[in-house]
């Protein structure tokens, strides 16, 4: 809506929207409403819904009004009203990394039916130059998709669609630009060393959180992805938390007596029985059973030394036994890592190549034996890992076709 906030004035994308086209659609009544609601942001009506099928028409109508109000910058940065940036590492890249003749459209690229656009919580940047080029040769283009829009299902979808006619397609910036928070990244190889330019889905708690983080910071270098890490997850690290998703989703092991009653996406995330070492085949039985998974990664186990282990507690203490002696000489082991964190859920044990905090479960639901989602990480495996990977440089992402 047009107003100003903190000196800085909003402007109304969609006011140019035709009236026919406003008409014929649901969303601008739900716009209209709030166009009328004079009160507190929150006396107003709230409909998520509505809300989401407007931004289909915000996306183009922001690019041009954009163009329109500050014409000639070198780059254009557009982001959601969930989105925190990062102003430093982006400014620092666009001025001195960045390429705007090969890659004048650059984000965090997701796939549509084979279509890729950029998505729009993560933020996105278009050149000046590619923007000047397409208003020249399209002058009408906002108002030629206000009348798709309805028809097209995200806005970074439109806008893609309409910079096909520029030949021009979004080229893929992850994880630099980024559609996670600090409590959802997936830290790890991918996410360690890279800057961030962008967070997304952020609270107004996060937001707050992350900027004090910014202002308090005694170092001048960029933000990297194990900064925080380090500021946001490390304090809050358990060796487990019940009734808590750390979203863990990557191998999993299903007992074969629940092989009936879990679904399709789940058993095509397992793990062969046939390929399991004999820590797997244990690893539907509990939480406890399930958290050996990550401390047995890498481990010469003999099927006989551990099957002959009568308690959870005594395979555990094997297990970590065997990890300390071999951490201790060997630096690659810990470096290679590959199984950080695990998540029991009735019955069945996943576990992640990446480690993430997660969120509590509002509604905890039992298990078939009582139990309750569990999570968990393993604690030393982390810490040896970012004891091993260091101090390391800045990894720039050279933003690529995405496929």
């Amino acid at each position: 809506m047009e107003q100003d906030i903190a000196g800085h004035r909003a402007h109304d994308v969609l006011d140019r929207v035709e009236n026919y086209v406003k008409m014929q659609h649901k969303e601008f009544r739900f716009y209209k409403d709030q166009m009328g609601c004079s009160g507190p942001q929150e006396q107003c009506q709230d409909d998520p819904i509505m809300a989401a099928e407007l931004e289909k028409y915000m996306t183009i109508n922001s690019v041009a009004r954009a163009w329109e109000l500050r014409p000639g910058r070198d780059w254009y940065v557009f982001i959601e009203d969930d989105t925190y940036v990062i102003w430093p590492n982006l400014i620092h890249w666009l001025r001195k990394k960045a390429r705007r003749n090969r890659d004048p459209f650059v984000g965090s690229a997701v796939m549509l039916n084979g279509y890729a656009f950029a998505h729009g919580s993560s933020g996105f940047a278009l050149s000046g130059r590619l923007i000047r080029r397409w208003m020249e040769k399209f002058p009408d283009v906002a108002k030629t998709y206000d009348k798709l829009a309805h028809e097209i299902q995200y806005g970074g979808l439109a806008l893609a669609k309409a910079l096909e006619v520029a030949n021009v397609g979004v080229k893929q910036a992850h994880p630099m630009f980024n559609g996670e928070n600090p409590t959802t990244a997936p830290f790890g190889h991918n996410h360690w060393c890279q800057p961030v330019f962008t967070m997304a889905t952020m609270t107004s708690q996060k937001i707050s959180d992350l900027w004090e983080y910014e202002k308090s910071r005694n170092d001048s270098s960029l933000i990297q992805y194990r900064h925080l890490y380090h500021q946001f997850f490390e304090p809050h690290m358990a060796y487990y938390r019940k009734n808590w998703d750390n979203l863990s989703g990557g191998t999993c092991y299903i007992g074969p007596d629940d092989q009936d009653r879990v679904s399709d996406w789940i058993k095509s995330q397992q793990k062969p029985e046939s390929e399991k070492n004999i820590v797997e085949k244990y690893a539907h039985r509990s939480a406890a059973a399930c958290a050996k998974v990550c401390e047995a990664e890498g481990l010469d186990i003999a099927d006989s030394d551990f099957s002959s282990l009568l308690t959870e507690t005594s395979r555990g203490k094997f297990v970590r036994a065997k990890y300390e002696e071999k951490a201790q000489r060997n630096t690659l082991f810990k470096l290679n890592r590959r199984c950080f964190q695990w998540k029991y859920d009735n019955g069945v044990c996943f576990t992640s190549p990446t480690f993430t905090l997660g969120g509590p479960i509002q509604e905890a639901v039992e298990g078939k034996d009582g139990e309750v989602v569990t999570s968990g990480w393993f604690v030393k495996g982390i810490a040896d890992w970012v004891d091993a990977m260091g101090n390391c440089a800045l990894d720039w992402i050279e933003p690529v076709t995405p496929h």
